[in-house]
C-alpha cells in the first residue's frame, strides 16, 4: 500500500508545485498525522442520519495534492475509511480539509472572508500566494451563493435569523451564517459548512 501511495502522490505533483517538507506543516496536521498513526483518531457518526451504531476501523487511504497558502505539497494525507455493521463505510476528513478541494481550510477561509467580506483583491491578501485568481473567484461564486445561505439557515433552524442589514454584501453574510453554524456546532472552520451545502445540490449527494 505504501508503495503504491508514494507512486500516486509522485503523479499528482505537478512539476510547478514545490514539495513541502513535513518539519514546516502547521501544527494540527503534524498532530493529526500523530494521532493517526498513533491510533487515537475518534470513530465519527455513522453518515446515515439517526444511526446509533458503533463505527470500526476498516481501510486507509491518503489524500494527495493537499496545498498551503503558498501552493505548495503537503506530503500525502492519511485518511481513516470506518465501517458500519449497517450502513457501510465511511470516512471522515480531518479538520484542516474540504471534499474536492485542493487547498486547506485556512486558504480557502483567507480568500472567502478577505475577497466577500473585506473587499480586498486576490493581489492584496500577501499571506496567500497558491491559489489562482480564477479559482479564488470561483470560490467566491459557488461557496457563498444564495443556495448555499439557505442550506445553512435551513439547519439553524431560526436559531440565528439573517439580515443583509449590516453586511457589506450576501456573501459577507453568507459567511456570518456559516461562522454561527460553525460556533453551534463547537467546530473552528466554517468553510467545510460551505463546501456541504454545495455539494448538497448535486444530485449524489442531494439529502
Amino acid at each position: 500500500m505504501v508503495v503504491w501511495a508514494l507512486w500516486g502522490y509522485l503523479l499528482s505533483v505537478k512539476e510547478e508545485r514545490t514539495q513541502c517538507s513535513v518539519d514546516l506543516e502547521p501544527l494540527r496536521v503534524k498532530g493529526y498525522r500523530e494521532d493517526f498513526w498513533a491510533g487515537r483518531l475518534l470513530a465519527p457518526q455513522c453518515k446515515v442520519s439517526g444511526c446509533q451504531e458503533c463505527l470500526s476501523r476498516a481501510d486507509m487511504y491518503y489524500r494527495f495534492a493537499v496545498l498551503n497558502a503558498m501552493g505548495w505539497v503537503l506530503f500525502p494525507v492519511p485518511i481513516q475509511r470506518w465501517l458500519c455493521a449497517l450502513h457501510g463505510r465511511t470516512s471522515a476528513l480531518p479538520p484542516f480539509l474540504h471534499r474536492y478541494l485542493h487547498y486547506m481550510v485556512e486558504v480557502v477561509e483567507a480568500v472567502l472572508v478577505g475577497i466577500s467580506e473585506d473587499g480586498k483583491r486576490l493581489e492584496e491578501l500577501v499571506e496567500i500566494d497558491g491559489p489562482s485568481a480564477s479559482t479564488a473567484y470561483r470560490w467566491n461564486e459557488q461557496l457563498l451563493a444564495e443556495q448555499v445561505r439557505e442550506w445553512i439557515l435551513k439547519r439553524l433552524r431560526g436559531a440565528w435569523e439573517l439580515t443583509l442589514q449590516g453586511y457589506s454584501s450576501a456573501r459577507s453574510g453568507t459567511i456570518q451564517a456559516a461562522r454561527y453554524l460553525a460556533k453551534q456546532m463547537q467546530i473552528r472552520s466554517f468553510s467545510p459548512f460551505l463546501q456541504r451545502a454545495k455539494l448538497a445540490y448535486m444530485i449524489r449527494y442531494a439529502e
